[in-house]
């Protein structure tokens, strides 16, 4: 004769000791703890043998690198421009290679030479645009004309 086994679903209808009920909880959580793992182990073994983690993780530091050759391109124009507009202050203002970086700040950050700078450049900007819609206008006119 067969004997049947029934999963228990509800353990709360069992007449079984509390005791008994905790540790087949436990057993089942463990049980579906085992069988993902091995599950993910067959994944893991499938992509590795397939060459497609170490494809992978060769991936992630190309990217790296470029981020990386990105980010030190970035600085190195950053300083770049910091050294010419620099250079500039110091041809214009020749004695202010004597100042102190304290002393430069308190020159930059003075209040009346910031407004007459800031609208000077809110100027030369403006200016800037207005030359280049002037330019797409005419390529675009020229682009009519040729059509």
């Amino acid at each position: 004769m067969r004997q049947v086994y029934h999963i228990v679903t509800d353990f709360n209808k069992c007449k079984i000791p509390i005791f008994t009920l905790s540790f087949l909880k436990q057993s089942i959580f463990y049980f579906k703890l085992y069988y993902i793992f091995e599950k993910i182990k067959s994944f893991f073994l499938f992509f590795r043998k397939k060459g497609i983690i170490k494809e992978n993780k060769q991936l992630q530091n190309k990217r790296k690198k470029l981020i990386s050759q990105q980010k030190e391109e970035e600085r190195k124009k950053r300083d770049r421009r910091l050294y010419e507009k620099g250079g500039v202050f110091e041809s214009i203002f020749t004695e202010s290679k004597n100042l102190t970086k304290d002393e430069f700040y308190q020159l930059i950050t003075f209040q009346n030479i910031k407004e007459a700078v800031n609208q000077k450049i809110l100027k030369i900007i403006e200016k800037r645009e207005q030359c280049e819609n002037q330019n797409t206008e005419n390529q675009e006119e020229k682009i009519e004309t040729e059509e």
